[in-house]
């Protein structure tokens, strides 16, 4: 039997075959946790997504008294979120779709409307680095499937904590409603985040102009203010990751709006 000898001129055929196999494992094991790394970030882009789809859904019910109605056939069915677009487009100017949209239509947001007089709403997400799961408000059991968890409950969901995005909020009119006009942007008119939901809001210091409320569930600003002037205060974002704070301005002109 011929041995395998080490020359002075380069590597035996072994610690060449070593070398290859070493390499390989190396490459896996580089492109397995690259894509790990690419599936959180998709779906950390999703939980932003679901964020602001959800604070859209509030604002189009706190004008309503109900959710959205754009599914064919009605309450209970589901639909992809992109049928909310034209009903959400004075408060969501783009409908967000799932990072993996345009490889798998399948894969995309999903909606869902029912309660009493659509007072619920559901929407389905499909994660990569965690299960898919849904989310809303009266979420019913028997919706996309009973074995379909809360997206707060899934196991393995690594809860983000909320970042108020916006700092400046745009101006009121005493006497009028507040907002006067909706931003199509869908901003300054509300404490904006991104992070898990669900997301509490409060105010931690100063005060509203009387008349004007913060929404503790979606950060909506709303009511007739009844007094002008400059009013300073700091809103909190709170869920089960932490907390972030925002000093804001809110000024309500004592002169009629344009």
């Amino acid at each position: 039997m011929k041995r395998l000898r080490a020359s002075s001129d380069g590597f035996t055929i072994l610690e060449v075959l070593i070398t290859i196999v070493v390499i390989g494992i190396l490459s896996t094991l580089t492109f397995v946790a690259y894509n790990g790394i690419q599936q959180r970030s998709r779906d950390s882009t999703r939980d932003s997504d679901i964020a602001l789809i959800k604070i859209a859904l509030e604002k189009f019910n706190a004008e309503n008294s109900q959710y959205p109605s754009v599914c064919a056939g009605g309450d209970n069915n589901d639909c992809s979120v992109t049928n909310l677009a034209t009903a959400l487009k004075p408060y969501l100017a783009t409908m967000p779709q799932d990072p993996t949209y345009a490889g798998n239509p399948n894969a995309d947001y999903r909606y869902i409307r029912g309660g009493t007089s659509g007072n619920a709403y559901g929407l389905r997400v499909t994660y990569e680095a965690k299960e898919q799961c849904k989310t809303g408000i009266r979420v019913e059991t028997g919706w996309w499937d009973a074995g379909l968890p809360d997206c707060q409950l899934s196991e393995g969901v690594v809860a983000i904590a909320p970042t108020i995005t916006n700092t400046t909020l745009q101006l009121g009119y005493v006497n009028f409603p507040y907002p006067y006009v909706t931003n199509p942007q869908g901003d300054d008119e509300a404490v904006f985040v991104t992070g898990t939901q669900p997301v509490s809001f409060s105010i931690t210091s100063g005060a509203l102009p009387a008349g004007v409320t913060l929404d503790a569930t979606t950060g909506l600003l709303s009511g007739t203010p009844t007094v002008s002037g400059t009013f300073n205060f700091t809103a909190q974002a709170t869920n089960s990751a932490g907390s972030d704070t925002q000093a804001y301005t809110l000024t309500i002109s004592g002169v009629s709006p344009p």
